[in-house]
């Protein structure tokens, strides 16, 4: 949302709103066992490195069985 803010001020962040409300789109929030997961990939591809949002979306893809 905010980098659709920076972008187009608030009308990309209302097409985000509105397409969420149409079931087009998940927020997923992680369990314990996610953070665990992306504790063990930060540490994993330290060197890289890898952020909390890369991360979170490999944690969240490997939950959801998304590849």
């Amino acid at each position: 949302m905010y980098f659709l803010g920076k972008l187009r001020e608030f009308r990309l962040q209302r097409v985000a709103w509105q397409i969420w409300e149409q079931g087009k789109l998940r927020i997923h929030c992680p369990n314990n066992e996610e953070l665990q997961r992306m504790r063990e990939l930060m540490e994993q591809y330290s060197d890289v490195p890898m952020d909390f949002a890369g991360a979170s979306a490999v944690a969240a893809a490997e939950a959801l069985g998304i590849s």
